[in-house]
């Protein structure tokens, strides 16, 4: 996927949403390559995070890639514990 960095100003970034959110408006654009799992994982937790949906993703320990991610989505969980003991985040963490 691409990733962009929109203005960061807020008047600059008023502007560019008055226009449309068009893509030259954008003042970065990473279109590399996220060939490694944990990168896919870690941006799925990311975009989770920032959205209503919240993170649901699930492993299978079957193979060496879901044992992986698994252990990934553990520390993950861990992470997020502060966060859980205030309120501001659920961790449903099933093995």
């Amino acid at each position: 996927g691409i990733r962009a960095s929109r203005p960061r100003r807020v008047a600059g970034y008023c502007d560019w949403v008055a226009a449309g959110g068009l893509e030259e408006g954008l003042s970065e654009v990473d279109t590399s390559q996220r060939d490694d799992p944990r990168d896919a994982l870690c941006e799925a937790v990311m975009l989770g995070l920032r959205t209503s949906d919240g993170v649901r993703i699930f492993a299978n320990e079957a193979t060496a890639a879901g044992q992986d991610a698994s252990a990934c989505l553990a520390a993950i969980a861990d992470a997020l514990m502060p966060w859980a003991e205030t309120g501001h985040a659920a961790v449903h963490l099933e093995r």
